[in-house]
């Protein structure tokens, strides 16, 4: 793949990470305005929930697939790649029967509670169906890993990115327009089904189009799990890839969660939600724009020559990502008020605590390229105890923080955590490689 082709994919992603993006955000304000901040809040905690409940169900399969499944298909080794599916599906049927077993266990226990007048089935917060809900998701990821190592990398990122707020919002306009004025609990549940039922499908039947005739034909004769010899590394990778992206989806979420618990105010946990949501656009930009480099680290660190190209590569990058960053971190603080806003009026009074999350997310971009050289140059292991670290920061200094100041002082809390990061992380890079981090040179 060209530098030329590689900076084309970038854009796209960008584009349609924007794309998704705006969709939510739309939504969001969409179900802000038909529901009550209190369920407004529970909506936001339970998606949290199913997230991190779908990141433990994969056991970072979804992520070792892009590595393991890509380069089989590339290599036209098809009896391999259809081993490493085969144990793929064998690895997380199991999680997700536990899963399923475990949440019909909690249901039966709602029910009895129900019919026993203990607690009516109706008040249960919302993250209690989550556990039903995270197989969906999972195997949502789990299909677009593979679309995106077969080299669909737009469809793949259509089902993670804009198609599932696409279908929630069409089923929530539909609910909201012919069958009631407000959004309730049990609307909520039915569009994220029949949503990511919806998305499952598409990317199954697209899956089973674009695999190879070979990989099908096994497939269509149930051929047997035959190859044990690569199994052992695939559960090493795997496993070791999970803790890492737990690690990293808990973090994601653990400020709204803090304010959930830690904040009895009426209100905090919608208004601070809202400007996570809002402040999360700077994130695409990082997730996006370093696409063009990542896939060449590896082989570019490894020598002199290859580091002086590298450090070409992410010049470019960065003045794309932090003009585009610096761009939208100045309309977010203009435009802040507008956009909180459309959520309603009570959610204007998130307007410091956006701010100051929108700089947070300005930090991330900063050290963003620096996480990505330790992790593509095989110090992972490294990543994964900064990121504990940062974990550990945030959550110490967030109770007191939000016991005295409220969502502000959470906000704050999340922009010392990420400077944190972005020292630690800039401090290894260039203790190991003679590279420059634009701000860091």
């Amino acid at each position: 793949m060209t530098l030329k082709k590689d900076y084309y994919n970038s854009a796209t992603l960008t584009a349609m990470g924007f794309g998704g993006y705006f969709l939510n955000y739309g939504l969001s304000a969409f179900v802000a305005r038909y529901t009550s901040m209190e369920l407004y809040a529970e909506i936001s905690i339970a998606l949290k929930v199913i997230t991190i409940l779908s990141t433990i169900m994969l056991l970072g399969t979804n992520t070792s697939s892009q590595r393991f499944f890509s380069t089989y298909i590339s290599t036209r080794n098809i009896s391999t790649s259809y081993d490493y599916i085969f144990w793929n599906i064998k690895v997380i049927s199991k999680t997700f029967f536990m899963g399923w077993f475990f949440t019909l266990f909690v249901l039966f226990i709602m029910v009895v509670f129900h019919l026993w007048d203990i607690k009516q089935i109706a008040t249960h917060h919302l993250s209690v169906y989550a556990m039903l809900i995270a197989p969906f998701l999972a195997f949502t990821v789990l299909i677009s890993s593979y679309l995106f190592a077969l080299g669909s990398i737009f469809l793949a990122t259509f089902l993670n990115r804009i198609g599932r707020y696409l279908f929630f919002f069409l089923c929530f306009f539909t609910i909201v327009t012919l069958i009631s004025p407000t959004l309730e609990t049990i609307h909520v549940l039915i569009t994220w089904v029949t949503t990511y039922v919806i998305l499952i499908l598409i990317g199954v039947l697209t899956f089973w189009t674009k695999m190879p005739l070979e990989l099908k034909s096994f497939f269509v004769n149930s051929r047997k799990f035959t190859n044990r010899k690569y199994e052992k590394n695939w559960k090493e990778v795997s496993y070791g890839l999970i803790l890492n992206n737990i690690i990293f989806t808990i973090i994601c979420a653990v400020g709204l969660f803090l304010v959930a618990i830690f904040h009895p105010q009426k209100g905090a946990t919608a208004l601070f939600a809202v400007a996570s949501l809002i402040s999360d656009v700077l994130f695409i930009i990082s997730e996006n724009v370093y696409n063009a480099v990542k896939p060449r680290i590896n082989s570019l660190i490894k020598s002199k020559s290859g580091i002086l190209q590298l450090q070409d590569l992410i010049n470019k990058t960065n003045l794309i990502a932090f003009s585009i960053g610096i761009l939208v971190f100045i309309i977010l603080i203009i435009f802040s008020k507008a956009l909180l806003g459309h959520f309603g009026k009570a959610y204007l009074a998130a307007e410091n605590a956006l701010v100051i999350l929108c700089l947070s997310a300005l930090t991330g971009l900063a050290s963003r390229l620096a996480s990505l050289i330790l992790a593509f140059s095989g110090h992972h292991k490294l990543l994964i105890k900064i990121a504990i670290a940062e974990l550990c920061v945030l959550v110490i200094i967030s109770i007191p923080l939000l016991h005295f100041f409220g969502i502000v002082g959470e906000s704050v809390a999340i922009l010392i955590s990420m400077l944190f990061k972005a020292i630690i992380t800039v401090f290894f890079v260039k203790t190991y490689y003679p590279i420059k981090l634009f701000f860091y040179s």
